[in-house]
């Protein structure tokens, strides 16, 4: 018997059968690129600033950063919106 980490999930949880097929990537490299951009400008002011504004720079930035690390916005999937060349 293998142990399957996806097997923690709770069956009613959405990303199940995401985790088990891999998630499909639906950022093009421009999209991919100005996220990247304007996360690293979200971090900078992040670490300008300081202050109660400084958190909401920062959870944008992370945002901005993971998503274009992984090439998927799960808001575009939510909508039906994809800026790769297929």
């Amino acid at each position: 018997m293998t142990f399957d980490p996806t097997d923690l999930i709770p069956q009613g949880v959405y990303f199940t059968y995401q985790l088990k097929e891999g998630l499909v990537k639906n950022e093009g490299n421009l999209d991919r690129v100005v996220r990247v951009v304007l996360g690293v400008i979200a971090v900078s002011l992040a670490v300008a600033i300081g202050g109660g504004w400084s958190v909401l720079f920062w959870i944008l930035g992370a945002v901005s950063l993971l998503t274009a690390a992984t090439g998927f916005c799960p808001l575009y999937r939510l909508v039906g919106v994809s800026t790769c060349k297929r």
